[in-house]
């Protein structure tokens, strides 16, 4: 056995063995050790500002990759639909996808992949959220794709997202469905003629 004491860590007490699975797994234990703690010790810097618009601003640099991410946060999400009348904010979410008066339908999604990129949204109780994570030299499509989904939304499609949300949601239900109750699809599970 041989005791260390790194600067700035605790103790560590290193074990000599001849079993290479046990030198691997304590390797591994040092390391995840001494990496939380270096990990613990750098506090994330940022710059938050408002924009005169009203658009409040949290931007982050971090070089050691080559990508950006762009992300946009409403503070809107289920909490504000009626209680009789659920859904609508993930509607919207959807319905914000559908293009702009300068992006058509179906094509927001082919300016990421075209760029090499992915983004996705989701919605929770207080807020709808949408992001792109893009190669570092497309901040500037990042930031037109949000721009354009906040300000020219466009309304034109909104009975064919109704009925994609819909079918989405009859889908996933129906998946659901189907992992509680193995039966269903294989037999009938009410005589419509009796109802």
């Amino acid at each position: 056995m041989v005791a260390t004491n790194l600067p700035g860590a605790p103790a560590i007490l290193l074990l000599h063995s001849e079993n290479r699975f046990m030198r691997f797994t304590l390797t591994l234990c040092l390391t995840a050790i001494l990496g939380s703690l270096s990990a613990q010790r750098a506090p994330i810097e940022f710059e938050e500002y408002d924009l005169k618009n009203g658009l409040h601003v949290i931007l982050h640099e971090d070089h050691s990759a080559p990508i950006v991410a762009v992300s946009v946060m409403y503070h809107v999400g289920s909490k504000n639909e009626d209680p009789n009348r659920t859904g609508m904010a993930h509607f919207f979410e959807h319905l914000l996808f559908e293009g702009s008066d300068n992006i058509g339908r179906g094509e927001f999604f082919k300016y990421i992949q075209n760029a090499g990129g992915q983004n996705n949204a989701n919605t929770s109780n207080d807020r709808t959220f949408y992001y792109e994570v893009l190669p570092s030299n497309q901040l500037e499509l990042g930031l037109w794709l949000e721009s354009e989904r906040m300000m020219h939304a466009r309304q034109k499609n909104f009975l064919a997202t109704r009925a994609k949300l819909a079918e989405h949601s009859v889908e996933k239900v129906g998946a659901e469905l189907r992992a509680m109750m193995p039966c269903i699809g294989k037999k009938k599970l009410v005589d419509s003629d009796k109802s």
